[in-house]
Parts: C-alpha cells; structure tokens; sequence
C-alpha cells in the first residue's frame, strides 16, 4: 500500500482549518439599503441574509477564498431560494417578507429560524403551507446547514413539491464555472460558456444526493448536499449561473409536516467533483498514455466537513466491450485529509488504440478523527472512443453505462387516523388516460347508479416535469369518500408514488378499484414495480405485455359469473397477465385473463385486461354494456 504522508496532520487535523479565533455568531445590521440583515459568522464563514426578500442569502464569504465575491448582484445572486415547482418562477416567496427567530447565537453555533406562511397565489393546493428554514453555522466548520420544514396550516391536505434554487458566480464572475452533478450514466458535466447543456441542465435520473459547481480559474467553489431519498431531479441553468434541485410532490395532511436538510459546503483547490459524501471530496481527471499503453487516473481528494485521520483508495477498471477486469497493483493510502486537496494518480493497463469505454471502481476505507471507521464506494464512467454515454430516454436504446442507485427509503405522511366516508349520494373518481372514451362507461354508470356523482382527473405530460394527473384527490378524507375509483389506461408516473400510496390506503380501507386496460396500463404503464403490483389481482410478467389475441382463442365465461352471451365479444389485443391465486378470472380470452376480481384488504379490485383497440372494438358490441353492468355492481356502485 502506497502511504502519502502529511508533515503535521494531528496539528491541521486539530484545527481543520486557521484561523479559529473567532467562534460562531450572529447579529442583526443595516445592510447599504438601511434594510435589516442577520449576520451569520464563524472563524471561515460569513452569511448575509436578508429576511425581507426570500430570507435569501445574498453574501456568502468563505476565508479561504479571499476576497473572491460570490454573489455580486444582490437582486439577482443568492442562495437558499425556496420555491414550489407548481408555481411558475420566480414564485411567491422570492421578495416575500419572513419572519425570523435567533435560536442560538453561539458561542459553538448559531442558528436562526426563518418562516413565512404560503398564501394562495392561484394555486390552492399550496396556501396555507408554513415555510420554516433554520440556517445553522457550527464553530470551526466550514458547511452551512439548513433544515426545512412544511407544515400544512390548514383542515385540508395539501400537496407540493419543494424547489431550493441559488445562483451565482463561482470565483467572482461567471467565466469558466464548471457544473456537476451525478446521474445513472456518470457524472453529468457543464459549463458556463453551454449555450445548450445535456437535456436543457436537467438530470432526472440522479444517483445521488449532491451537485456542485466549481470556478475553473480559481478552483474554489460550493458542494451542495440534500435527501437523495426525496430528490426528484438535478437542474442546472449553467448560462444563468444556476444550481437548482427538486424534490418529488408530497402530499401533507392537515397539520403534518414535511421535512429535508441540506448543506452547503465551500471548497479551494479542488478542481472538480466526481464523488462527494459528507466525509470526503473527489475530483478526477484521464488521460492516455499511449507510449505505455495506460490509462492515468488522477484523483483529488479533499475531506468534507471534518478531517480524516485515513483514507486508503483501491482503484480497478472494468472495460465494457471486453469485460476485461484490472485492479491497481496497491491501494493509495493517504495519513490524514482535511481540507487542503491531496492528489494522486493511478495508472491501469489500456488499448489506446480500441480505446474501449471502461468503468473506474473505487473502494474508500478510512477512518475519521473521532475514531469511527467508514466504507464507502464511487464509480467513474470513462468514454474512451465514444462521443457519449446514450441518454435513457433516446429511442436508440439503454444507455451504454449505468451505475445503480442506492434504495430509496420513502416515508408517506398520513393522518393519525384513515376511515373510509359514505356519502348520501355514490362518489367515483374517473381518471382518464388514453382510450378511456373507448370503454363506453358513462352509459353503464348512469344505469348502475344514476345518482352518483363523477369526478374527472386526466393524464398530461407536463414537459420538463413529466406525466402528471390534473386532478388527484391528496386530501385523505376526499379521496376516502369514493366508492369506486377507476384508471381508465393511466400510467403509474401520472399517479406518482404519493397517490399509489393513498390508493393503496383507500383499498385496504374498504375502497373499490377498477382498472381498465391500454397502452398506459400493466406493463406498459409501469404498474411491475409499483404498489399496484401489491393490490391488483392479476400479475404483470414484463413491461411491454400488450398482445395480439391469437387465431381462434375463444371467450369463456366463469359458471355463474357474467351473463353468458359475454362470450361473443372478441378483443383483439391483450395484456400478457396471470390471474393470482386468490383471484377470480371472471372472463378469459384464449389463456389470458380478460377480466379478473380479488380484494385488496376490505376492498375490491377488478382489472379488465382487454383494451379497446383494433379494427373492430370489442366494447361496441351490445354485450358489453352488460359486461360493466355486472362489474359495477360488484365493485359497490348500486347502493
């Protein structure tokens, strides 16, 4: 093992980094528009924030930059900007008055919390939310941290999606800042000088929770850290000097609260990020060799917020055509990292010729100054001949390389207490996707029920942020006020996790559910790997399950089940599904389940599997009306 020793390590390791004369701190003053400002200090930190617009910070000092200045527009540069990603930019807290709260003015931390109450701009589903940001500096530590809290102020649920924005100049101007951040195909990178960066600056596979920017010139810049168990996606405008993330829509019911942290770590000397976790920094750069036939890995490490008394780094290479697998001869080992960057470089056996794609492993094992062992992996994707690595969603394919993502732990807010809610008059939820109309239901609700009361939500594709519903139900007590709800070929990335979870509730509940086949149903709709794989009473065997019906396969009807003329209908195509064991198939065509019921809990669930599609649509035969009769009335709906 090769050992990079560092000449009085216990000293730095001690202090991190000097001077630290000054604990922290923080004090209200005028800023040089008489308006108040809160001070936040440590012996390496000043923030400048300002309560009366978006409690943004607008000055952001670290000592080891010297007098390199951030942020040099106060309107425009800042960090910490909150936002809803339902509201159009910049939204309503970004000139709207917080109030704030000291909750320590040091001597080890200080820590202040910043508060404004959501109002209904258009958008109700959004008021009465209390926005809550505590900003806390720790003495002799160099990371901003900051917890946000939402709490829903109101006797109804509420539903949003979280958006922390910051913006500004890496080394004192917007020239040559470089932008990182890690997705599923590697580290996604841009600059300032992109006129069009990769996806328009959006990463919406993130693989982990962080995003930094670092000035070119200057090698100082900011590492962002939040929840990769909320991060929906990664966003840099890198023309606008932007760093940006989203976090996925959560549903908050009255008088819950949603929580996240996040830190803002300032770094020198680090000319790029290409790992980053709470305990260390690195930044790595390639280059071929072509007279040794080697690659030459050059690694960059810094700690994060604390020292490391080791660090030891095993580095190996897999090369993606020919799977062949190389590992270095030794491990690097460095007796100490703090915040001053400490390089080094790795060189493998590599056809500079074939030039293959290669994938870079690196195993960390070190140890902190507090005695705590730690383990940690990273993963680099090398291009070599290639132009890029394939977008996800490209039609020519998977991407060529993908790293995979940790487990995300999802928690879903509920209310203490989730009862089902009989109104005088039977409730449906409709949600429509693409052939809904093709069913012909309404006429055979209007039979079953005439006095039920429909409410409509379609599927859209929002754009940049993907399928959506326009209409879902996030307040628990309405949606437990359905007796039937039906997805009319809806996929699951237009419900999203918040609402399959609530549907799951509502099911096990006593609520009834009826799905109806199409292109955005099944495995095509993604339903495999979802909590709908849980309730339905059929089982998605693979993601694009839709068939032709073949030849000759005939309808049968179960024995004192549907009325037998049922028989006649002829579907077309099919979902490719298995009736599960507890399940009842009501119809099938050939051997695929045509119409199937099971329970969910105290509920019943029906999926038809036959969508209406081909040159004659089964569901304008005469029977099938007859067909929804029954179905409905199984599900609950002629009360």
């Amino acid at each position: 093992m090769k050992t990079i020793k560092r000449g009085f390590f216990l000293l730095v390791a001690s202090l991190f980094f000097i001077p630290l004369l000054q604990a922290a701190s923080v004090k209200v003053a005028s800023g040089s528009d008489g308006k108040e400002r809160v001070i936040m200090e440590n012996s390496l930190l000043r923030l400048q924030i300002d309560p009366n617009r978006g409690a943004r910070v607008d000055d952001l000092r670290f000592k080891p930059w010297g007098a390199i200045e951030a942020m040099k527009d106060r309107n425009k540069h800042c960090l910490l900007a909150d936002h809803f990603w339902q509201e159009n930019w910049p939204g309503q807290f970004w000139e709207a008055k917080y109030d704030y709260k000291i909750l320590s003015e040091g001597p080890a931390e200080a820590a202040v919390k910043f508060s404004c109450l959501s109002q209904d701009k258009g958008i109700p589903q959004v008021a009465g939310l209390l926005l809550e940001k505590t900003i806390t500096l720790k003495e002799n530590n160099p990371a901003v941290n900051v917890a946000v809290t939402l709490t829903n102020t109101t006797s109804a649920g509420k539903y949003f999606g979280y958006w922390a924005q910051n913006i500004c100049w890496l080394g004192g101007d917007k020239a040559d800042d470089q932008y990182f951040m890690p997705s599923k195909r590697g580290i996604v990178r841009s600059s300032s000088d992109d006129a069009n960066p990769p996806d328009g600056g959006f990463v919406r596979d993130p693989q982990a929770g962080w995003s930094a920017a670092i000035d070119g010139k200057t090698q100082t810049g900011l590492v962002f850290f939040m929840d990769y168990n909320d991060l929906w996606f990664l966003y840099d405008c890198a023309p606008s000097s932007t760093i940006e993330w989203q976090y996925g829509a959560v549903a908050i019911p009255a008088g819950k609260s949603w929580k996240t942290e996040i830190s803002i770590l300032p770094v020198s000397k680090l000319p790029s990020v290409s790992y980053a976790s709470r305990r260390l920094l690195m930044g790595a750069a390639f280059n071929e060799n072509k007279q040794a036939g080697r690659l030459e890995v050059t690694q960059t490490y810094s700690a994060s917020t604390e020292p490391l008394k080791s660090l030891a780094v095993q580095t190996g290479m897999e090369l993606l055509l020919s799977h062949r697998q190389t590992n270095a001869a030794q491990a690097q080992s460095i007796a100490g990292l703090d915040a001053g960057p400490q390089t080094f470089t790795v060189s493998l056996p590599y056809d500079t010729v074939t030039r293959e794609p290669a994938v870079i492993r690196l195993t960390f094992t070190g140890e902190t100054v507090k005695g705590e062992a730690f383990s940690e992996t990273g993963e680099l994707f090398y291009r070599g001949a290639r132009v890029s690595n394939d977008d996800p969603n490209s039609q020519v394919g998977a991407p060529f390389y993908t790293i995979k993502s940790p487990n995300k732990i999802k928690t879903t807010i509920k209310p203490d207490r989730i009862v089902r809610i009989v109104k005088a008059r039977p409730q449906v939820l409709f949600l429509k996707g693409l052939f809904y109309s093709s069913y012909r239901l309404e006429p055979a609700l209007g039979k079953v029920s005439p006095a039920a009361e429909i409410k409509n939500g379609y599927v859209c594709n929002a754009g940049v942020f993907g399928w959506s519903l326009d209409f879902f139900p996030y307040d628990y007590d309405v949606l437990m006020s359905y007796d039937l709800v039906i997805l009319g070929d809806v996929n699951a990335a237009s419900l999203g996790e918040t609402a399959l979870e609530m549907l799951k509730d509502y099911c096990r509940q006593g609520g009834n559910l009826l799905v109806l086949a199409g292109p955005l149903a099944y495995g095509g709709g993604g339903y495999g790997a979802t909590v709908l794989d849980e309730i339905l009473p059929v089982l998605i065997q693979k993601p694009f399950d839709l068939r032709a019906v073949e030849k000759g396969a005939k309808v049968s009807v179960a024995p004192g089940a549907l009325p037998a003329e049922a028989a006649a209908l002829r579907p077309e195509y099919i979902h490719q599904v298995k009736t599960k064991p507890d399940a009842q198939a009501l119809m099938t065509c050939g051997a695929a389940p045509m119409i199937v019921l099971g329970q969910y809990g105290s509920g019943t669930v029906c999926c038809v599997t036959a969508p209406p599609l081909g040159e004659s649509i089964f569901c304008d035969q005469p029977q099938w009306q007859g067909v929804l009769e029954y179905v409905l009335k199984k599900l609950g709906l002629n009360r």
